[in-house]
């Protein structure tokens, strides 16, 4: 990529879409999904078990940005994005393509069962990505749950490929808040549309 600076925001575990337009810099901005149609501009998220995803619309030659995290994708942040991207630059969801990178896996991710309510109560068909676990305790699927998302917005199944590398599960690759504490590593997730 060469010396390009990667724009990324202030990640605060929301659904605030940024668009990032020629000669614009989104940094210090709150969100946590970024989206251009801009040559070389570079975009990125940070994690570190919340789910990075990378979209890329080959028609329209735009990229996004993810950090989709249990509260983000709760709050439907893929499905906002997608939809941000076909208001501003005309994406078809049919030509989208998306990636769900390295994040906590549902073998791992346990919450309360309070916690696991509030994401079944929060996404219409959020039952699907909780299982019951050890007593008060839940597992959650963030990849089902934007998989889901993506498909609801009309990307086909077959456009959306992920990764399926749990953080926690595979030390020796990736960092894991869950598994590391504060003092956890992060992982940046670029996308870009070489001009």
């Amino acid at each position: 990529m060469g010396p390009r600076p990667v724009h990324r925001l202030r990640q605060v575990h929301g659904d605030r879409v940024v668009v990032v337009g020629e000669g614009e810099t989104p940094e210090g901005l709150e969100g946590d999904a970024l989206i251009t149609a801009q040559p070389d501009c570079a975009i990125g998220v940070l994690t570190a078990d919340c789910v990075p995803v990378v979209l890329c619309d080959p028609a329209t030659r735009s990229v996004g940005v993810v950090h989709a995290g249990r509260l983000g994708t709760q709050k439907a942040i893929l499905q906002k994005t997608i939809g941000k991207m076909q208001a501003v630059f005309g994406v078809r969801p049919e030509t989208l393509w998306v990636g769900l990178g390295p994040a906590i896996g549902p073998c791992c991710y346990e919450v309360e069962e309070t916690c696991a309510a509030l994401f079944k109560n929060d996404l219409s068909d959020g039952a699907s990505f909780v299982r019951p676990h050890a007593p008060g305790k839940a597992l959650l699927d963030l990849w089902g749950a934007n998989r889901s998302q993506a498909r609801a917005a009309g990307v086909p199944p077959s456009q959306t490929v992920c990764s399926e590398q749990c953080t926690v599960c595979n030390k020796d690759r990736w960092y894991s808040y869950r598994r590391e504490g504060s003092g956890a590593g992060r992982m940046l997730t670029v996308a870009m549309w070489k001009g």
